[in-house]
């Protein structure tokens, strides 16, 4: 949609001054969605209906997203925040259902952010199947976090 976007920034102003909304609702994928934009804040990105996340935000700009809603209809999502340096706000709803969750390089993410991450993560724990089920925050990250946060 909006991928190596180099002229529109704040998305979310934008549209709120206009008035509208961007419905992701019905989207079966987001890959690529701002990949390499400029674009530095979203609104709520819905994306219940998306099975593909693939470098949706990857490498862009983006700061803020007010929030991102996901399912565990998602089967495909390398990299989905690879490279996004800038990002400090992100409220994820739904569930994170596939392994190698990652957020490594968004050292900048608030606690909140963070949070939401590991409540959104659906429990493995008596997973049998072998699989790894990885949710990476980095160093940067977890020193945000109490341990009781972490466990």
């Amino acid at each position: 949609m909006f991928q190596y976007n180099k002229n529109l920034k704040n998305l979310k102003a934008l549209l709120e001054k206009q008035g509208r909304v961007l419905d992701t609702s019905q989207c079966t994928t987001l890959n690529s969605f701002i990949n390499q934009s400029e674009i530095t804040h979203l609104g709520v990105i819905d994306a219940r209906n998306a099975t593909d996340i693939t470098y949706a935000f990857r490498r862009s700009k983006i700061k803020y997203i007010e929030k991102f809603i996901i399912s565990e209809k998602v089967t495909s999502h390398t990299n989905a925040f690879q490279n996004d340096y800038d990002l400090e706000h992100v409220i994820i709803e739904g569930v994170i259902a596939f392994n190698k969750f990652q957020v490594v390089n968004c050292t900048r993410l608030d606690r909140e952010s963070l949070l939401s991450i590991i409540n959104v993560l659906k429990d493995y724990s008596t997973d049998t199947s072998g699989t790894a089920w990885v949710c990476s925050l980095g160093t940067a990250n977890l020193g945000k976090l109490t341990d009781i946060e972490k466990a």
